[in-house]
């Protein structure tokens, strides 16, 4: 049997850190998508009140 080139603590603790890269990547991926959402949110309220703006300009 031929000796590990890493011990399972230093494996562990590697395997510890991607996980909180990864845990920490995921959770930015969500606050970008609801970021994403929000803007979508605001612009299409921003269009339906300039349609309004408009659609209203038309009787004065």
């Amino acid at each position: 049997m031929t000796k590990e080139k890493y011990s399972f603590g230093s494996r562990l603790k590697n395997l510890s850190h991607m996980n909180s890269i990864l845990h920490y990547a995921v959770h930015e991926l969500v606050v970008l998508e609801n970021l994403k959402n929000k803007t979508l949110f605001s612009i299409f309220i921003l269009e339906m009140s300039l349609d309004t703006v408009h659609s209203f300009s038309k009787f004065i």
